[in-house]
């Protein structure tokens, strides 16, 4: 998903994943979204400290932007021109990207409007802000969306000791305890029979 300020997420609600680019690239973009002084969307994608989420948001953009009936690779060259107007940080590190686009005292003049990340590096960043509501918000755009998702899995071959093997197993059942279950939910993640905080 999208990490966006609040007012970019109600102006956001018509968009998808195949209208990023434009957004991305034309300069008063978001004045037609009845964001004026805003300019172009500037969606930070963020490499470092960001699991695979900018790669995941490019497969979306891609799947989304590629003909129909044709392969997501169809859909590279929206991906190419999503990444050649990100906004330029001194790295690309999730937390820099996050702090451009909060700790700026104008949302519209911000170095970041929009940063790709996961649903639970959001919630972590939001649980550490004092008045997150009023400050940083979630956008999953309609459509395809590739997800990040952390399975545990049972481990089989001849090349592994039969310890391993155990361990896998007993490390794989003890997640799915409801007791840790919980514990992911209250971190963020997406748990089977939990609600999310």
């Amino acid at each position: 998903l999208l990490a966006v300020r609040p007012p970019l997420k109600d102006a956001l609600a018509q968009q998808s994943w195949s209208t990023l680019p434009k957004l991305q690239t034309d300069p008063n973009a978001l004045a037609g979204l009845k964001l004026p002084g805003w300019g172009a969307l500037k969606l930070a994608l963020p490499t470092r400290g960001n699991g695979d989420a900018s790669y995941l948001v490019g497969e979306a953009v891609a799947s989304a932007s590629a003909p129909n009936g044709a392969p997501a690779t169809a859909g590279i060259g929206a991906v190419n021109t999503l990444l050649s107007g990100q906004p330029k940080l001194d790295d690309n590190e999730l937390n820099t990207a996050i702090d451009a686009m909060v700790n700026a005292s104008d949302p519209a003049t911000a170095p970041v409007h929009a940063v790709a990340t996961t649903e639970q590096q959001l919630f972590a960043r939001a649980a550490t802000m004092s008045d997150a509501k009023s400050d940083i918000a979630g956008w999953l755009p309609p459509g395809p969306t590739a997800v990040a998702d952390y399975p545990t899995v049972l481990l089989a071959g001849d090349w592994l000791s039969q310890e391993q093997v155990t361990a896998a197993s007993e490390f794989s059942r003890a997640l799915r305890k409801p007791e840790q279950l919980e514990e992911l939910a209250k971190a963020g993640f997406r748990a089977e029979g939990t609600t999310a905080p």
